[in-house]
């Protein structure tokens, strides 16, 4: 059994990864599937996406988590009646990071992905300064981190850089940031793990979102 790391990060949270190895039969043979997720699994073409997307739900259960009481916003965000929720996979790894109050994102990369050519497209110069310290690849921190503050918002249609401004109130250091959004931040701590040239970030809450002029 692929469960590669299962880490308790304070009280109420933990997180799990599910190494991608099995096929799609045996993972479905190791997983509760909600109504809906058994519906959004149909809708995968591709056989590796589709094992990808079991690994994470996967990775949830094992944290002690039903898979089947799993539903989703309108939007696309997780709803669970007992923890708030976030998932992520790539083709090594499935996630998943739960809370019992606090909103929660998580991401998965492979740490020697090459964002350079594209970092324009998501990176403020402001940002680039907070991350430089994140050797050898800031940039895809900086991806990291919006990805886990984009599933923590929980709407879709927004643009990495028009949208979202990560601010450091620490030099060196991304124990407390805010995200910036349109009339809205959301505030909390960046932590991560490296495993097997993946690169695993999650985001916790600290403060409720608040409402707030675009301090953009």
């Amino acid at each position: 059994m692929p469960l590669v790391l299962k880490y308790k990060i304070e009280e109420d949270s933990e997180l799990a990864v599910w190494e991608v190895k099995e096929s799609e039969k045996i993972l479905l043979s190791h997983v509760n599937l909600s109504t809906i997720d058994h519906e959004r699994l149909q809708l995968i073409p591709h056989p590796k996406k589709r094992i990808e997307f079991l690994s994470a739900r996967v990775a949830l259960q094992m944290l002690n988590i039903n898979a089947d009481g799993l539903n989703y916003t309108s939007k696309g965000k997780p709803l669970h009646p007992d923890y708030k929720v976030s998932l992520s996979h790539n083709h090594q790894f499935g996630a998943a990071i739960i809370h019992k109050t606090a909103e929660v994102g998580i991401d998965v990369e492979d740490i020697s992905r090459d964002v350079s050519r594209v970092k324009h497209k998501f990176v403020r110069a402001d940002e680039e300064r907070i991350f430089e310290f994140m050797k050898p690849n800031p940039g895809l921190w900086i991806w990291g981190v919006k990805e886990c503050g984009y599933k923590m918002h929980g709407r879709r249609k927004l643009d990495f850089k028009a949208d979202m401004k990560v601010c450091s109130t620490e030099p060196n250091s991304l124990d407390n940031f805010e995200i910036q959004f349109p009339n809205e931040s959301l505030k909390g701590g960046i932590q991560h793990k490296i495993h097997d040239n993946a690169l695993i970030i999650w985001c916790i809450e600290r403060l409720d979102i608040v409402k707030s002029g675009d301090k953009r």
